[in-house]
């Protein structure tokens, strides 16, 4: 009887062990995650100033701007189509 009390504690202990060590393994997981989530806001906040940025750079009204005060525009003559005479 004595033996069947001392297994069944042993048994007992592991799986309380068991249950212990996934807790924590769970718990870290989770930590991991928000972590991760974290890195994916803040990469989302950067990718979208980048994208508002770039629309500001690549305006098509201020690149023709720039472009004329450079010298790198040559003005063409507006020429007449096959239509129009």
């Amino acid at each position: 009887m004595k033996k069947i009390l001392i297994i069944i504690f042993v048994i007992l202990l592991v799986l309380f062990l068991i249950e212990a060590i996934a807790y924590l393994e769970v718990e870290r997981l989770k930590k991991k995650i928000y972590v991760l989530r974290d890195q994916i806001i803040s990469l989302k906040m950067d990718n979208r100033e980048m994208r508002l940025e770039y629309r500001e750079i690549m305006d098509p009204e201020k690149l023709n701007k720039w472009a004329e005060n450079n010298g790198f525009v040559i003005k063409w003559k507006k020429s007449k189509g096959k239509n129009e005479k």
